[in-house]
């Protein structure tokens, strides 16, 4: 009996190391045979990674004249004049979608084909031609160009759709140039911009000779209400953006259609219910009825709205606002009954982080 488990779990060990050899040396082998791969850094993300901040991104020329219009989640520029545009989800500010185009240096669309149903995640050669030469500008993708793509498990094709590898680990996934803050600029030099320089929001980086990709930012400071429904914490957190929102409206006084159209659905609500259950409700009068509602500003658990992270209780009354607090599982603010704003919130917060709330009039 014990030699026959040694003997199991012998054979374990052994499979276990054969299956990490057969790992390496595939990862190696892929690695020599697309040694454009490190070189590009022009990946997309996968299909569940989507999430992004809602900035947009284009192209223009030198001269500001636009070329891609800023629409795209995504641009980044993969080198030899193809650049890879990523569209927002539809109906969604704050998501990525699963359409991506490859376009020339004329912001022409660069036709290429993946097998039915696949996603493309980058480039990993644009043919060895290209590869040799990064100031040849392509108008077209070689026939020995490689894309890289998903189709339930990561794989490698030409531009012909033809499968050419199948990868057994997850894909890097990362974006590359786009994130790089400090490459951009708030103006173009030179002399002034036909269109894009007039955008007081837009911010421009040089990735070629003449072309430069365009962001527009989503945020300009001000309170956005499908960002907070979102539930987001990053790039701005929810008690960052539930500040805009003391600043830009009365809370107290609200009506309570009015915090959920502009706060969103509470994780807990207590309805009013009617003195006389079995009269009609006036479908003219009030839709919504409420004592209190809560919402979870952060928590990294979902479910536990009344013991962790830190959570915002509002009370109603005539199915007005009349007074909120706000609650960590270790403490809690005053009532707040008339308007205030709250102090300056740091860059990053916790789950017990609670905010100072000062009177409008800096008190």
């Amino acid at each position: 009996m014990g030699a026959s488990c040694l003997e199991s779990s012998e054979s374990f060990i052994w499979t276990r190391l054969k299956f990490f050899a057969l790992a390496l040396i595939l990862s190696l082998s892929s690695s020599m045979l697309f040694g454009a791969l490190e070189a590009r850094s022009s990946f997309l993300p996968c299909p569940n990674e989507l999430r992004c901040n809602g900035d947009r991104f284009g192209l223009c020329d030198d001269s500001g004249k636009e070329i891609l219009p800023c629409k795209y989640a995504e641009v980044l520029y993969a080198g030899n004049g193809i650049f890879l545009a990523l569209e927002f989800n539809p109906g969604e500010k704050y998501r990525m979608g699963l359409r991506r185009h490859l376009f020339n240096t004329d912001g022409k669309l660069v036709p290429y084909t993946l097998p039915a149903g696949a996603v493309l995640l980058g480039i990993q050669s644009l043919g060895k031609v290209a590869d040799g030469d990064r100031s040849i500008m392509l108008d077209a993708l070689s026939p020995d160009a490689v894309l890289y793509g998903w189709a339930e498990r990561p794989f490698s094709c030409l531009p012909s759709g033809k499968i050419c590898e199948y990868s057994g680990s997850a894909p890097r996934c990362y974006v590359g140039q786009a994130r790089d803050e400090s490459a951009y600029v708030r103006d173009l030099p030179g002399p002034p911009r036909p269109v894009f320089g007039k955008k007081k929001a837009a911010q421009f980086k040089r990735v070629s000779n003449g072309r430069w990709i365009v962001r527009v930012k989503a945020d300009d400071g001000r309170f956005d209400a499908a960002y907070f429904k979102s539930g987001r914490q990053e790039p701005i957190s929810r008690w960052e953006m539930f500040s805009r929102f003391l600043k830009e409206k009365n809370l107290i006084g609200m009506d309570a259609e009015a915090v959920l159209g502009e706060l969103g659905t509470p994780e807990f609500l207590e309805p009013n219910k009617p003195s006389d259950p079995t009269k009609p409700t006036d479908p003219g009068v009030q839709k919504v009825a409420l004592i209190s509602c809560t919402y979870s500003i952060y928590s990294s658990h979902d479910t536990c709205v009344h013991r962790e992270g830190s959570h915002l209780k509002l009370s109603f009354k005539d199915n007005k606002v009349y007074q909120w607090f706000c609650y960590s599982a270790t403490a809690r603010t005053p009532f707040v009954t008339k308007p205030v704003v709250l102090g300056a919130i740091p860059g990053i917060v916790d789950e017990d982080y609670l905010p100072v709330i000062v009177d409008r009039s800096g008190k």
